[in-house]
């Protein structure tokens, strides 16, 4: 069986890209696969697997493909509001969104959705997207889903997916030893970790930090 794999890869920084660098190997192993790659026509293969993330970016061309070709999507996360207004609102088609909000909450969605791209709502992505999750549209795609946590299993399955799914827990790799650092105090002792960037919501981070001084 040939397999085409749509995932980003470094050096995209995406932990996504991190994980498919560290699963291709392993699966080379025991399958064949073929990586696509955005811009060019996609490879030739008995079944597509689509890694899907939030992040338009690095996960937009890869639910292009999805939409040509439904095939099994490894559903990184459940909420993906961010990824669909990017390939919608931020490609000008701002009638995808309201569509999509429409598949999500029926009518009062699109009508959310009008709000929206009228400016007479805050970003819907920004400021509540999990409370609309948006999902639907890929999991309309798929024709099986790999999940890593039965959190988003239950939320696929409310979601009214009914296809195959599997749960395959994320990996973790033995770590090697690590001394502790001694110079590190806090009370308490609060640490940032990823590819900070414009969308992780740092407004909200920063009414939690001012919330935490108050209280403290």
């Amino acid at each position: 069986m040939k397999v085409a794999y749509y995932s980003p890869l470094p050096p995209s920084r995406s932990g996504i890209a991190d994980y498919s660098a560290l699963l291709l190997p392993a699966l080379r192993e025991r399958i064949d696969v073929v990586v696509a790659e955005p811009g060019k026509h996609a490879p030739t293969a008995d079944v597509a697997l689509y890694h899907i993330g939030n992040d338009p970016d690095a996960h937009g061309w890869i639910v292009d493909a999805l939409y040509k070709r439904p095939g099994v999507v490894v559903l990184h996360e459940y909420v993906l509001h961010h990824l669909i207004s990017g390939i919608t609102i931020g490609r000008r088609d701002g009638r995808g969104y309201l569509d999509a909000m429409e598949r999500e909450l029926g009518v009062a969605g699109r009508l959310l959705g009008l709000g929206v791209l009228d400016n007479l709502l805050p970003l819907l992505w920004e400021t509540q997207p999990e409370r609309f999750p948006l999902a639907a549209p890929v999991l309309d795609h798929a024709t099986g889903v790999i999940v890593h946590s039965s959190f988003v299993a239950d939320r696929a399955r409310d979601e009214g997916y009914q296809g195959r799914m599997w749960r395959i827990p994320h990996p973790s790799w033995p770590m090697h030893d690590v001394t502790p650092a001694t110079d590190v105090h806090g009370d308490p002792l609060i640490g940032c970790f990823g590819f900070l960037n414009m969308n992780k919501r740092i407004p909200e981070l920063l009414q939690a930090f001012a919330s935490l001084r108050q209280k403290r």
